[in-house]
């Protein structure tokens, strides 16, 4: 699990693929990133890199509560949706 400090920002690339692996765009997606308590902290807005890839960041507040933090991902694919959930660890130096 990847390992972040308050202030430093929080990078993902998110990939969408079809159900025969092609690469594609959600009609719909959402993304929220929950604290440790599963407080909702912010909603991130992915930016596309490409079709099927979009990038995710955000920045850690600098009183960002230690422990493990997690990104969920909901999206839509054609009749198809899902959450994806991605996680990560506050620490202090």
């Amino acid at each position: 699990m990847p390992v972040y400090y308050p202030t430093e920002t929080v990078s993902r690339y998110i990939y969408f693929k079809d159900k025969d692996g092609t690469a594609v765009n959600p009609a719909t997606k959402t993304c929220t990133i929950k604290d440790p308590s599963g407080a909702t902290k912010a909603t991130p807005t992915l930016a596309e890199i490409e079709t099927g890839k979009w990038e995710m960041n955000y920045n850690l507040p600098a009183d960002a509560t230690r422990g493990d933090w997690t990104i969920e991902i909901e999206a839509t694919i054609g009749t198809y949706k899902g959450i994806k959930k991605f996680y990560f660890e506050v620490e202090y130096k």
